[in-house]
């Protein structure tokens, strides 16, 4: 199991010992999806967090005319219905790989036993703050930034979205108009 990335990851907060390393791996599901699959749907009970060894994966909360696109990530993200996820609840957006996708996967009681350890549980706590600051970002930036910016600080973070997204999905995701972007392109 390839894990050198989510490593260096969980272990930019901590420096857990090799017997906790194994542990980790010992839990740890590889699953792989083709583009075009659900790893989570509105609805299902959110019990995973994903770490994305490669693809893309867009979230989205489903509504008509258009879905409300919340969020995309990329190879070394972590990904999850958070709101479900963190409360234990059931997921209130779909989870959809763009492209075909290589993750692993823990499930939220396994990530709890994993916390009981100290070096781990900071790292947890370090990961879960990095997901919140970011969520903090994207919401300041829809308020604030012109959409000139947004739509670049898009393109600098995930530079193949046009070739994976649709643009009524990053139009959704940027809260700007499809005749926007097509103006901003």
């Amino acid at each position: 199991m390839d894990t050198e990335l989510l490593f260096q990851k969980i272990y930019a907060f901590s420096s857990p010992l090799q017997e906790e390393k194994e542990l980790l791996i010992s839990l740890l599901k590889e699953e792989e999806y083709p583009a075009g699959r659900y790893i989570q749907r509105k609805g299902n009970p959110a019990d995973k967090l994903w770490f994305i060894r490669s693809g893309f994966i867009m979230g989205y909360y489903p509504s008509e005319p258009v879905h409300q696109v919340c969020l995309f990530s990329a190879k070394g993200e972590f990904v999850t219905s958070a709101s479900g996820f963190f409360l234990q609840s059931y997921s209130a957006k779909n989870l959809i790989c763009k492209q075909e996708s290589s993750l692993l996967c823990i499930r939220y009681k396994e990530l709890q036993e994993l916390r009981k350890i100290p070096s781990l549980s900071r790292a947890y706590e370090g990961i879960m703050a990095q997901y919140q600051a970011e969520g903090m970002r994207r919401i300041r930036s829809v308020l604030y930034d012109p959409p000139a910016l947004r739509l670049q600080k898009l393109l600098n973070r995930y530079p193949m979205i046009p070739d994976v997204a649709k643009p009524i999905e990053i139009s959704s995701y940027l809260g700007i108009s499809r005749r926007t972007l097509y103006r901003l392109l």
